[in-house]
């Protein structure tokens, strides 16, 4: 609690006793006690911790600070060096920058907690001070405290008595005093949070109360932001009238005009020549990743790079196993040649096709041995191995509209194949940060099945709490895990993933905050949304958020039930929302947002690529739904299998868009990200925020070519 202190430093206990009754209960025999209790409820008052006090230099302070002490309170007092009359204008700025200061580190220090800040005390100068800063800064209530007058007779309790405000105050004074919350919870002020946002750092306080020279910088930075929030209000006016269906960054809209004007009107993946200019610029930008496989995260190099973790392991399964020794022998030899044939004629396939690498987990018992020791046949053959998964698929115009049935095979070499240990887990986690902070990911919610990962002799509970350590610290980009049911599996393995999602939870209060939500996943055809609702009924029950694949290759209706059925915040796809023009209408307005994923949608369902000339001429709807005012996200999906990376998609959202992009609407995609993702409502501000300052750094300090 932050309050000014005028002659009577009763004004502090007061308050004190509205905010934290069980430690100081004043109010004990006030006539309205009851209302006062309901006052605090109906605005979800909590107690305080700290009091902060700001003051003129000439104010007492010492039965205040007595006070504070018999209550066992922490209690700072600043005041204004050399100012204690406010009588003039010099003095009042002076006094309004050290509230300022003041507030604006409160706000910083509770940021996950409460600030309160009272209008009682000092002069009335002081009090609007005070709530100019709670406008600006934000706060979560405005204080105040009505004197009434005594019976005529009694006199006033002394000032000098400081046990008087250490213990419930009796008949008639406990009426006397009537504490009053103004004003709930205050926003800050936008003008204030845009880039660079203000920071107490830069306005400094001593930090246990004290002197502070009477200088104005924040003061002054405050009426400079006053005053530029005209630009502010000009371009959303701009906004308005250009009937956008949803707001940007807004940041954005302080920049001056034109350069607003040029982030609408510059496109990209609209000319081929431009694809490495374009690709550089996205690059740059601050992203998140909301559908992103972990069985699907590994390129071939990457494969490879897992793989040999499990060196050791794989030596001493072939001492043991003959046959593992001998199918590797021929692997390693054909992978020397560089024969694809070979290794084709060997794994089943004829030239041309995707080879049949899931017999490869038979030739050891054990699992993932067999698998990292072909993977391994191709160290420093990143190439090798690349051709012989895709092939003519590495040509993306021939990698489109080749259905589920021949992308699925594509990642047999990952996945549940590969990560059946802790080395494989671990080593294949760093592979994800590393792409993550090589992306400029700032989020990421990494989805999987821990059930698929325990044929190596993991449990469940192993596979998480790995993912989880290998995770978590990662500084750069905040990185939660989504769990997934698979259609075309057993309905008793869904059963398991959800039984494991509500024991973790129950359990652990670290898996409560790093696990975000669900997912139903697999091919459409197997199983319907509306099949799942039993199943799905503990998730619901338990409020966690659901995402369900719908409407990639499947009609309209599989997205209906996703969201009536399934309750979904988030489809996955959703190709298909713009046959129900109503349904459209309805996840507009419930906010529901669609999880696209440009590059597999491109290469599983087939649409057309304008860069590339390639593809049907269906056209992808993510530009209609944008303008829909849908909550579109763009994603990797499997970023290993499809071959694309963060930038790379928003890229080819652009690429399969008649006309490409502007920059604001790939902005606009970005911030999307940010607001849709399963993270609690404070940690997606953060992320938000700081998502924004990253791009208002780049886009006000980086000269661009083209903006």
């Amino acid at each position: 609690m932050i309050s000014t202190l005028g002659t009577s430093w009763s004004i502090v206990p007061e308050l004190f006793a509205f905010t934290n009754p069980q430690q100081l209960d004043l109010y004990a025999h006030h006539e309205s006690c009851a209302q006062i209790a309901a006052q605090r409820a109906e605005y979800g008052i909590v107690g305080v911790n700290r009091i902060w006090v700001v003051t003129t230099e000439k104010m007492r302070t010492d039965r205040l600070r007595e006070w504070a002490a018999r209550i066992e309170m922490p209690i700072d007092i600043w005041h204004p060096l050399g100012v204690d009359e406010l009588a003039s204008v010099r003095e009042n700025r002076a006094m309004a920058d050290l509230i300022y200061r003041v507030v604006l580190r409160g706000r910083e220090v509770t940021r996950n907690g409460r600030l309160y800040l009272s209008l009682a005390g000092g002069r009335k100068t002081m009090s609007a001070e005070m709530q100019q800063a709670g406008m600006l800064f934000g706060c979560d209530a405005l204080l105040h405290v009505v004197d009434r007058q005594l019976p005529s007779g009694i006199e006033r309790l002394s000032d000098q008595d400081v046990g008087a405000f250490c213990a419930p105050l009796p008949k008639p004074y406990a009426d006397i005093y009537q504490p009053l919350v103004t004003l709930g919870r205050c926003p800050p002020n936008a003008a204030l949070e845009v880039h660079p946002s203000i920071r107490s750092a830069d306005f400094p306080v001593p930090p246990a109360g004290g002197a502070v020279p009477p200088e104005l910088p924040l003061y002054e930075e405050v009426r400079r932001r006053l005053r530029q929030a005209d630009s502010l209000i000009y371009n959303f006016s701009c906004q308005v009238s250009q009937a956008e269906a949803q707001s940007n960054f807004h940041g954005l809209y302080m920049l001056p005009p034109d350069r607003v004007k040029a982030l609408r009107a510059t496109r990209l993946g609209a000319d081929s020549a431009r694809t490495q200019a374009d690709l550089g610029w996205l690059a740059q930008l601050p992203k998140s990743d909301l559908h992103c496989h972990l069985g699907g995260v590994l390129d071939a190099a990457g494969l490879i790079e897992v793989a040999t973790t499990s060196a050791a392991q794989v030596r001493e399964r072939e001492a043991v196993n003959p046959e593992l020794a001998r199918q590797l022998k021929q692997v390693r030899a054909l992978a020397a040649a560089e024969d694809l044939d070979g290794l084709r004629a060997l794994l089943g396939a004829a030239t041309a096709q995707t080879p049949d690498f899931r017999q490869i987990r038979q030739w050891d018992t054990q699992e993932p041995w067999g698998v990292c020791g072909f993977l391994m046949a191709f160290t420093d053959r990143p190439a090798l191995l690349d051709a012989l998964v895709f092939d003519a698929l590495r040509d993306p115009a021939r990698y489109q509209g080749i259905g589920i049935a021949a992308y699925e095979p594509l990642g047999d070499l990952q996945g549940s194949a590969l990560l059946q240990c802790e080395a494989s887990l671990r080593a294949a986690c760093a592979m994800v940060r590393r792409a993550a902070r090589r992306d400029r990911l700032r989020y990421l919610e990494l989805r999987c099945s821990p059930h698929n990962y325990t044929r190596g002799g993991l449990s469940a509970q192993q596979v998480v709490d790995i993912l989880l350590d290998s995770l978590s610290d990662e500084t750069d980009c905040d990185i939660r895990l989504l769990f997934i049911a698979s259609r075309h599996r057993r309905m008793s393995e869904a059963i398991q993933h959800i039984e494991l999602a509500q024991d973790l939870r129950a359990a652990s209060a670290d898996f409560r905050r790093r696990f975000v939500g669900f997912d139903l996943a697999g091919n459409e055809q197997q199983r319907s949304p509306v099949e799942m609702r039993d199943a799905f009924r503990p998730l619901l029950k338990a409020c966690i958020p659901i995402s369900i694949h719908a409407g990639e290759d499947q009609p309209v209706n599989n997205i209906w039930e996703a969201t009536y059925e399934l309750s979904a915040e988030r489809i996955g796809h959703g190709l298909t929302l713009h046959d129900n023009p109503e349904l459209l209408r309805r996840c507009v307005e419930r906010r529901i947002a669609v999880e696209m994923c440009p590059s597999s949608n491109y290469q599983i369902v087939g649409f057309r690529d304008f860069v590339l000339q390639a593809g049907p001429d269906t056209q992808y709807p993510l530009a209609d739904y944008l303008s829909a005012g849908l909550r579109v996200t763009v994603n990797t999906d499997n970023p290993g299998i499809s071959r694309t990376d963060p930038s790379q998609e928003l890229y080819k959202a652009a690429a399969m868009t008649p006309g490409g992009l502007t920059y604001w609407e790939v902005l606009q995609l970005i911030r999307n990200g940010f607001q849709a993702a399963f993270c609690n409502r404070q940690d997606r501000r953060e992320l938000l925020g700081r998502a924004e300052a990253e791009l208002m750094e780049w886009l006000t300090e980086t000269a661009s070519r083209d903006v």
